[in-house]
């Protein structure tokens, strides 16, 4: 569970007991990381590496020896050979030599060379590496020491466990890819870390508390310190309250590594009611922005506005063009105002894509926060999901991007919006496949319709790659019983984009689709049968009538992609 570490801060120092923030975890002694490959790709990689070396072709050589160190990332003999090969680029041989060196040393911060390896260091540089290895071996030891002597105090406030954890952090950071540092302190870091145990149900209780001081009267509020404002033990309450949230939502999936969560039991329900009621105070009393104001405020005034609406409790507020949206957001004022512009741009391509307009009386709520844990507190149904959508709330994820690439994550999730109304049960290839066919399907945020001639054939080749071609695969998609659920992703499009455009002449199964779209609010009995039927997919899925024998590899990949080839337009319109 992520969001823990935030817990510390928030409740110091009165209202958490001492107990270890989470973080990184210490490495094993066992991984590999510093053995040179001997089998496997890795092992491949490297010898393709060495072949190039030999035949003096080092940039050949450079992607094989980067891949193969992903899996042995402190093998001297692989960052050697890549010392080597990147001696053309003086600043990227010096960062591999000097990799090299850290990962030949030992726990005092000895690194030794055989002769044939010193030939390949000139003798200054070697000196001061080797220096700069007894002075990382030095600061490790003293952090390690200094995690140690933080006692753990049942009682006491959290200073000693958050201290312990950073000093971890700091050591692990000195040590990154010196296995021989890492082997001689990870036992003592560790047991660092263990003497200061956490005990979730004094997190919940202290959750609880902070979430109830929000909603407490001047009569029982403090009298001083920051505690005595409202309005700061409501921003309190919500920032509790969301991570509560976040903590439930993460504790539900089903994908999660390490030991289970433990019972939550009402928290979320108690999280939930305090979220509710800070979403309808913000709706009552926050300022609503126009765009001409948004515009009209210079930049000294950009940023005095992006900081006084950067926390949960007091978002930046707009409309967008005609109102049809209202967008509350975290993220900035370029944010805010960018999303508030092009917004109904895409909600109006969709109209056009759709026929109608499902929402005329509705207006819609974009949220945009910057982090996963955020979209987890607002409910994501998936810990590597970019956005979702509930009823008439869109939510999603905007981080170093820009706003022409907001709005593909927008339309995939307004898809979702018009999809819930105007096509209700369709199952979950459709409805992921269907969202990144409109989300990828126009290249300018103004243009009004989406394109048909145009292919992402990336998702084609994963449909293929990951069998989807053999008819079992293929109907446990068609029937929702996929292992894992971002394969709907991909292999929706791709399936939809062959349905609704191959081949691009006169799609042939393009009015089958456009009926069983028409009919999907009344469900789907056998999501695997009509219109999908083995005769009228046997061009996608590989097999012909209910014949057994799977169609070659090769004609699938041809049928898949001969849809780009046939679009007769230049190569740059079809994505590779």
């Amino acid at each position: 569970m992520r969001r823990s570490h935030r817990l510390a801060f928030l409740l110091f120092p009165t209202l958490l007991l001492a107990q270890a923030p989470p973080g990184s975890s210490i490495p094993r002694a066992d991984d590999g990381r510093d053995t040179a490959p001997t089998a496997g790709a890795a092992a491949t990689r490297w010898r393709v590496a060495r072949d190039a070396l030999q035949a003096g072709k080092p940039d050949d050589a450079i992607p094989h020896l980067l891949a193969a160190l992903e899996y042995h990332p402190a093998a001297p003999a692989l960052l050697l050979d890549l010392a080597t090969a990147t001696l053309a680029n003086a600043d990227a041989s010096a960062l591999w030599r000097e990799r090299f060196v850290r990962a030949l040393t030992d726990g005092q911060g000895r690194s030794k060379l055989d002769p044939a390896q010193r030939k390949a260091l000139p003798a200054d540089e070697l000196k001061a590496l080797q220096k700069l290895c007894e002075l990382r071996a030095q600061a490790a030891a003293e952090l390690t020491k200094g995690a140690e002597s933080r006692r753990h105090d049942p009682k006491g406030p959290p200073g000693n466990a958050i201290v312990a954890r950073q000093l971890v952090e700091a050591a692990l950071v000195v040590m990154d890819q010196a296995a021989g540092l890492q082997r001689t302190h990870a036992p003592a870091l560790q047991r660092a870390l263990d003497a200061h145990p956490v005990d979730h149900e004094r997190v919940f209780a202290a959750l609880r508390r902070v979430m109830a001081a929000g909603a407490d009267s001047a009569r029982n509020a403090p009298t001083t310190g920051p505690a005595a404002d409202p309005a700061s033990r409501r921003a309190q309450a919500v920032a509790a309250a969301r991570i509560a949230a976040g903590l439930c939502r993460q504790a539900g999936f089903r994908d999660l590594q390490g030991p289970p969560p433990p019972a939550l039991g009402t928290l979320g329900e108690e999280a939930a009611a305090v979220i509710a009621a800070h979403h309808e105070l913000v709706r009552q009393n926050a300022r609503v922005w126009s765009i001409a104001e948004l515009e009209a405020l210079d930049p000294a005034a950009r940023v005095e506005f992006t900081l006084a609406h950067r926390s949960e409790d007091h978002p930046g507020v707009a409309l967008s063009t005609t109102g049809r949206y209202r967008i509350e957001t975290v993220c900035g004022h370029d944010t805010l105002l960018g999303t508030a512009r092009t917004v109904e741009l895409h909600h109006a391509r969709l109209v056009a894509h759709y026929g109608s307009d499902p929402f005329l009386q509705q207006q819609g709520l974009v949220r945009i926060v910057p982090g996963h844990d955020d979209l987890e507190s607002d409910g994501a149904p998936f810990w590597w999901a970019g956005g979702f959508q509930a009823g008439q709330v869109t939510t999603i994820r905007f981080a170093w991007s820009s706003i022409p690439a907001l709005g593909r994550i927008l339309t995939h999730e307004l898809t979702h919006r018009f999809d819930g109304v105007l096509r209700a049960f369709c199952p979950s290839w459709y409805g992921e496949g269907h969202a990144q066919w409109t989300g990828g399907h126009y290249a300018l945020m103004t243009d009004p319709t989406c394109v048909e001639d145009w292919l992402d054939r990336g998702p084609m080749l994963t449909a293929l790659n990951k069998g989807y071609a053999d008819r079992a695969n293929f109907e446990k998609l068609l029937r929702g019983q996929l292992d894992e659920y971002r394969d709907n992703y991909d292999v929706g499009y791709s399936l939809y984009a062959f349905l609704r455009g191959y081949p691009p002449t006169a799609p042939r199964y393009r009015d089958a689709l456009d009926r069983w779209e028409a009919n999907l609010r009344a469900g789907v009995k056998d999501p695997a049968r009509r219109p999908w039927s083995s005769k009228r997919c046997r061009d996608y899925h590989g097999r012909v009538g209910d014949s057994a024998t799977p169609t070659p590899k090769r004609e699938i990949t041809g049928r898949l992609l001969r849809c780009g080839d046939q679009m007769g337009v230049p190569p740059t319109r079809v994505a590779s």
